[in-house]
């Protein structure tokens, strides 16, 4: 019996903004990992359970500046998590709207060590949609922004509801 390698799929092109790396470290258009996190109040639980069903901003490493994730469009709805290394306290003062997990086996650490500080966001299939960097984001943001302008582009003469519905089903399948 031959076992034959399955890649990790990886998109080119679609609701993605390249991060600049190599392809051997990038993470733009690769789908993200599945690490246990463990939030606040002590429960564990994958990661895909504890950002929910739509966009994330997952926020890694010291140095990002205060909220930095106010500059992600609004229409994106996509819930913002900073995410503290695994042998780090949660901390006292935290920001609104921001929800917090702790990397409990430092595989995001390990994923992330070329990027930090950053953040990513996640598509709703889990593919990482932009790589951010924090300490200078505002490229990658303009970015995200022209994505999501040409993607509701896409849904002119739609309203309200539908318009998101459509766009948000556009996004997950690009």
């Amino acid at each position: 019996m031959q076992m034959k390698f399955k890649p990790k799929p990886r998109f080119q092109q679609g609701f993605i903004v390249p991060d600049g790396a190599s392809e051997a470290i990038s993470w733009s258009g690769r789908l993200f990992i599945q690490p246990l996190v463990e939030l606040p109040d002590g429960r564990r639980m994958p990661l895909d359970e504890a950002t929910g069903k739509g966009f994330a901003l997952l926020l890694f490493g010291e140095g990002s500046k205060d909220e930095v994730h106010r500059c992600l469009p609004q229409s994106l709805r996509a819930a913002v998590i900073r995410v503290v290394p695994q042998d780090y306290n949660f901390p006292l003062s935290r920001e609104d709207g921001v929800e917090y997990l702790r990397d409990c086996e430092g595989a995001i650490e390990t994923a992330l060590k070329s990027f930090v500080p950053c953040g990513l966001l996640l598509r709703p299939d889990r593919h990482v949609a932009a790589v951010l960097p924090l300490q200078r984001p505002e490229d990658a943001f303009a970015a995200v922004t022209s994505l999501v302008k040409a993607t509701y582009k896409n849904t002119v003469g739609e309203t309200g509801a539908s318009r998101e519905k459509t766009a948000a089903k556009t996004m997950q399948t690009v």
